[in-house]
């Protein structure tokens, strides 16, 4: 009686995360590697429960249905977990590797001894893992989570070449049914269910801080352009600057805004200025540099700080900018009709802090307003030369709006 309550430990952990990990995946489907926790913990538990009812485990048909439960489970959590830090595991691995532990388990079978078939079942599944291991190794992303996973994965791997070996040892020649009655089996029993339980908390841990990051920089996140949010970008802002001091590196601060936009609302709709807007902020993303952070910090209003750059290289760059607006299609803008964008430039200067070099670039796009709006203004190293031939007509409020009507 105490054996069969022993046996159903393991496959009751699995079931219930197997069901958690679904869950979880239901709220999330675009995280796929969930499912394939999901998955490895049902394959898991069906491996279990068949060993555990199953009347003579010694016959082909369970040993191979159990070796199959077992192997696709390990291939799953294997594949799920490289796929959680972006690596691609190729299935042929898993295929490969199934076929042919699977017909030295069943050539296994002709003789009485359960050793070979332990030694062939756990030397599958420990490669499976050290494959899981090594794709996660080539990873980028190196946080706490991932190493802790990544470690959890190679412990797991050399405990299942260092099992059968202890079988040997303490059992020597062991039959099916006197391995399942055994001292052995109970103890492994009780260490599957420990690894097996650590694993799966592992992993539900770092799908609920997935989760938890992604709702964090969806709230972080403008959903119409694909920026940060004028929150996050302040505080970016904030840590770049911190930067740019201990580090001596030039920092510039971009300000942009779209010329005469209440306007573009009140004749074409709300839609068509979501659309520029929407269109201006795709600009900037495909412009600036993975280490430059972008922001809408109002209705019409952009931010850029620019990392490691000096006023004058920051104003060519609103410049280019500035110019890709002016030849840009928008949905729901005549097609003579183009949407200009006025810039601001502030160079950091190491001594003021954020709130006074936004101010100085916001007053640099004062400038450019009153100078007649679409150009560039910095503070005190000249304006870029302006582009002389765009593609359509610009925008310039009541004047184009008599021309479109």
């Amino acid at each position: 009686m105490q054996q069969q309550i022993m046996g159903l430990i393991n496959p009751a952990i699995a079931l219930v995360f197997a069901s958690l990990f679904l869950l979880l995946w239901m709220r999330d489907k675009s995280r796929r590697h969930v499912a394939f926790f999901a998955g490895g913990y049902a394959m898991l538990a069906g491996g279990f429960l068949t060993f555990h009812f199953v009347s003579d485990p010694s016959a082909r048909l369970p040993i191979l249905l159990m070796h199959v439960f077992y192997s696709t489970s390990c291939s799953l959590l294997a594949a799920g977990a490289a796929r959680r830090v972006g690596q691609h595991m190729e299935p042929a691995y898993f295929v490969i590797i199934g076929v042919i532990s699977s017909i030295l388990m069943i050539a296994s079978t002709y003789g009485l001894d359960q050793n070979p078939r332990l030694y062939v079942a756990n030397s599958a599944y420990g490669l499976i893992f050290i494959l899981g291991a090594h794709a996660m190794g080539l990873a980028a992303r190196r946080d706490l989570v991932d190493r802790a996973i990544f470690w959890l994965f190679a412990f797991i791997a050399a405990q299942f070449f260092i099992r059968p070996a202890a079988t040997f040892i303490l059992e020597e020649t062991i039959t099916a049914q006197e391995y399942r009655d055994s001292v052995y089996y109970a103890v492994m029993v009780i260490a599957v269910a420990v690894f097996s339980l650590i694993l799966a908390l592992t992993l539900l841990a770092s799908t609920i801080l997935d989760q938890l990051d992604l709702e964090r920089k969806t709230a972080d996140t403008d959903l119409l352009t694909g920026l940060q949010s004028r929150r996050a970008f302040e505080q970016d802002a904030l840590a770049m600057l911190a930067r740019s001091k201990s580090r001596d590196k030039p920092v510039a601060l971009i300000v942009a805004d779209l010329d005469h936009f209440k306007k573009v609302n009140d004749i074409w709709g709300h839609q068509v200025g979501d659309n520029a807007i929407a269109v201006f902020g795709q600009l900037i993303r495909s412009t600036i540099r993975e280490t430059d952070i972008a922001g809408r910090v109002g209705g019409e209003e952009f931010c850029i700080a620019v990392w490691n750059c000096s006023g004058s290289a920051a104003a060519r760059l609103a410049e280019r900018i500035r110019i890709a607006l002016t030849r840009a299609e928008i949905d729901g803008l005549p097609d003579d009709i183009h949407l200009t964008a006025s810039f601001g430039v502030a160079a950091f200067s190491g001594d003021d802090g954020y709130g006074r070099l936004f101010g100085q670039a916001d007053a640099a796009l004062y400038k450019a307003k009153d100078a007649g709006r679409n150009t560039v203004q910095h503070d005190g190293e000249g304006e870029p030369e302006l582009d002389t031939l765009p593609v359509k007509r610009p925008f310039q409020g009541s004047a184009s709006i008599r021309a479109a009507a």
